[in-house]
């Protein structure tokens, strides 16, 4: 078995890699690693028309810690082809990582779902947190209480309803 360039111990980059084996007199281990991830990557995906979101996507590490797993293919497919559709789903390319290993970070989950800006917007009576105005629903953002990017989940605990205002003005800081 090839030895891998990416290994979570290692974490070589190329660039890495490929000055540490610049006077190899040949590539055939670096070639047969590359050959297994693309081999792997082929038998768990069905890639047919889904390049454009396989793109990338560092395909090395997840074969690196997911290829002596036995996957469904046929799971992992109805499963991407519910994730692609699904309009909360900011960042496409995060699906195939994401299916591997539920982290909810890969897929941008940014934006609150209708239902959960509702319920957050009637819980509140349509107030303000922050200015204590009373705004209609459509005067009114979902908000991540702790920050998306620090791990705050898309959720309705972690939501809270701002006027645009406000909103625009806590994201500007």
């Amino acid at each position: 078995m090839a030895q891998s360039l990416s290994t979570p111990n290692k974490k070589l980059q190329i660039e890495d890699y490929m000055a540490k084996h610049q006077h190899d007199p040949n590539a055939t281990q670096l070639w047969q690693y590359f050959s297994s991830v693309i081999t792997w990557v082929a038998a768990t995906f069905d890639i047919g028309q889904r390049k454009k979101i396989m793109k990338g996507v560092n395909w090395g590490a997840l074969y690196d810690e997911f290829h002596t797993q036995i996957l469904d293919k046929a799971k992992l497919d109805q499963e991407i082809s519910r994730l692609i559709i699904d309009s909360e789903v900011q960042t496409k390319s995060g699906i195939c990582p994401y299916v591997l290993t539920r982290d909810e970070h890969w897929l941008g989950l940014r934006a609150f779902p209708d239902d959960i800006k509702l319920a957050v917007y009637e819980r509140q009576k349509g107030i303000c947190p922050l200015c204590g105005g009373h705004y209609e629903l459509e005067q009114m953002e979902g908000d991540h209480i702790t920050p998306w990017r620090e791990g705050g989940r898309t959720v309705e605990e972690n939501c809270q309803m701002l006027c645009r205002d406000c909103n625009r003005r806590k994201s500007s800081k």
